[in-house]
């Protein structure tokens, strides 16, 4: 009998390894993010953390880090050096001016603006646009460029 126990819960153990193998890496769903007025596709369930008016989403899936960040400005003026910090920002950490996509579809109701965009550098992703006064930053850190594409690309502008 406990021979039997020991073979039946090795079959369960790797049963469950093969379910676990076969389950999909990635996992899209679609999370509406009200504060933002965006509705992202992230491959996996983010951790959302939102103060007033300003938030962060953020998940990790198969090596990769997928994020969406929102901070409001007091004004169209101050929204604008907010969007051009953060692409600074965005040179300083990957330490090299970024490649612009030069087709970087932004999500319905961003301004057009010239220094929002889609940008990566090595490994780094990000798109940034301003929607009245809340400056946005999508972000994927690693992974594949179908990946980072179906993410960035996917952000819908809601009102």
């Amino acid at each position: 009998m406990r021979a039997f126990r020991l073979c039946s819960a090795t079959v369960v153990g790797l049963a469950l390894g093969l379910f676990q193998a076969c389950a999909p890496a990635l996992n899209w769903r679609e999370v509406p993010l009200p504060s933002a007025q965006v509705l992202a596709t992230f491959p996996c369930k983010p951790k959302i953390e939102a103060k007033g008016e300003a938030g962060l989403a953020r998940c990790e899936a198969s090596g990769a880090v997928f994020a969406v960040a929102w901070q409001p400005a007091a004004d169209p003026a101050a929204a604008r050096r907010l969007l051009v910090s953060s692409v600074e920002r965005f040179n300083q950490h990957t330490g090299a001016l970024a490649q612009r996509r030069a087709s970087a579809v932004l999500p319905k109701g961003a301004l057009a603006w010239p220094e929002a965009g889609h940008f990566r550098w090595r490994g780094v992703q990000t798109k940034v646009w301003a929607r009245g006064t809340k400056v946005m930053q999508a972000t994927v850190l690693g992974g594949d460029d179908e990946a980072a594409a179906v993410f960035l690309d996917g952000l819908i502008g809601r009102d």
